[in-house]
């Protein structure tokens, strides 16, 4: 049996480091917003840094529920009250 490659987009719980919700993807993927999103290392990263990167780190798995939420409705054909 070979082994199996890790893939960089998931963790060891095989989620999705974007949308995952266990907490190595929550903490992988805010280390990947403080980095790629904000631009800053940890060790320098100032409250705002991290402040934001936790925003685009929940913003992430609020808008992967609204997607899901979404297409759930479309497909049972039911109408949200706007």
């Amino acid at each position: 049996m070979t082994p199996r490659k890790s893939n960089p987009k998931t963790v060891e719980t095989g989620e999705s480091v974007r949308t995952g919700t266990s907490v190595a993807a929550f903490k992988r993927s805010f280390l990947d917003n403080l980095f790629y999103i904000v631009g800053r290392f940890p060790e320098v990263a100032t409250r705002n840094d991290n402040y934001m990167a936790l925003a685009y780190t929940v913003r992430d798995r609020l808008l992967d529920r609204w997607k899901r939420s979404a297409r759930r409705g479309q497909h049972a054909e039911t109408y949200a009250a706007v």
